[in-house]
């Protein structure tokens, strides 16, 4: 056989949009009462947001994008909004849009110029609420707002104290714990977590558990733990809101050990 018969042969080329074109439908999520459902589908070319009901044929989109499409979508748990982040252009500086199912409105909820919306918290106990993680005051670090849904009002929550890089908050929108940079690299480029102090109704402050994490640096068979004798505890926060968030200590206090099975 000759190349020219070899390639002949061959089966035909996979046509570039079936690799790179957008899908048909794609990440459905039920709404909160699990009469609704949502999903990302093109709308002239653009992926979109539709929302129709489960088991229907009515789906229809609810958002009108014409760039870059969305790709990272919520519904708020109140059943009558959808979230959506989005940027310009590809600059990565992500703002959140609220989609009012009803009147179809859309509403920028940050309307700030070069500032990235991470979601930090948004649990099914707090509706109206979310907590987002915004560098809008210095594009170095994200501090934590509350953000009402309602009102679109903005509330600092944490202050960032300059060596944080991602945060950890419980299912009642309290900020526990940060991912901080520290100046002991070692294995793990220098990531380490540290943890905030709540106060008990007794008055008596405390930290509670250990908080497990695994660096991508390392192998499977390396895993870095906080031990409990070893939690820092360099601020308290008697509330949401009023937190006083130290910097780690000097040195790390965490210890390689066997991953667990369980």
């Amino acid at each position: 056989m000759t190349d020219a018969d070899y390639l002949m042969n061959l089966p035909p080329l996979i046509p570039r949009e079936v690799i790179f074109g957008n899908p048909e439908r794609a990440d459905a999520k039920v709404s909160p009462d699990g009469t609704r459902m949502a999903y990302l589908a093109p709308d002239e070319g653009v992926l979109n947001v539709w929302v129709g009901e489960v088991g229907g044929d009515d789906y229809h989109p609810v958002t009108r994008d014409r760039d870059r499409g969305v790709r990272i979508y919520f519904w708020a748990h109140d059943g009558e909004h959808l979230l959506y982040l989005q940027d310009v252009g590809g600059d990565e500086n992500w703002r959140l849009h609220k989609v009012h199912l009803a009147s179809g409105t859309v509403e920028d909820l940050t309307p700030f110029e070069n500032v990235q919306v991470q979601i930090a918290a948004h649990d099914k106990r707090h509706p109206d609420e979310l907590l987002v993680a915004m560098n809008k005051e210095d594009e170095r670090l994200h501090d934590i707002y509350r953000l009402d849904l309602t009102s679109g009002r903005l509330e600092l929550v944490v202050k960032n104290p300059g060596n944080v890089m991602g945060w950890v908050a419980d299912a009642d929108h309290r900020v526990r714990a940060a991912l901080a940079a520290t100046a002991e690299r070692r294995r793990t480029e220098g990531r380490s977590c540290w943890c905030a102090t709540t106060r008990r109704a007794n008055g008596v402050a405390s930290s509670r558990g250990a908080l497990m994490m695994r660096s991508r640096a390392l192998p499977m068979a390396s895993r870095w733990t906080v031990s409990r004798s070893t939690w820092w505890t360099r601020g308290t926060a008697t509330r949401p809101g009023s937190s006083a968030w130290g910097s780690p200590p000097a040195r790390s206090t965490y210890s390689p050990r066997t991953p667990s099975t369980t």
